[in-house]
């Protein structure tokens, strides 16, 4: 089972990652201590919003969007989620779609 989920910022309430996983509590954990950890090519622009909200006390709030059974369907479902929440998100690359990145997207509007 797969779940699409979203990170929220708990200050403002803007979706800041959209992702899926097979674990959310699990992933929840992994997405905070990654942001945590010594970087030698510096963090994203995610892991700098991760640490600024450690720094005050919190985490982002995760929100299960959906849950399917079907790997397809939930990439498909992960990627609408991705193109709705694109001018608020950290993501770097499309789902499904290897080394495409968001910023491709943004500049031609293609998700191939």
């Amino acid at each position: 089972m797969k779940h699409i989920y979203l990170l929220i910022d708990p200050i403002n309430k803007i979706v800041r990652y959209v992702g899926a996983t097979s674990n959310p509590k699990s992933r929840l954990n992994q997405h905070v201590k990654d942001a945590s950890k010594p970087k030698k090519k510096g963090r994203t622009k995610k892991q700098e919003w991760i640490l600024s909200l450690q720094k005050k006390g919190m985490i982002p709030e995760m929100k299960i969007i959906c849950s399917e059974e079907s790997k397809e369907k939930a990439r498909e479902i992960e990627e609408q989620t991705v193109l709705k929440y694109i001018d608020t998100i950290f993501n770097i690359h499309m789902p499904g779609k290897g080394s495409l990145s968001i910023n491709h997207f943004k500049k031609t509007g293609k998700t191939k």
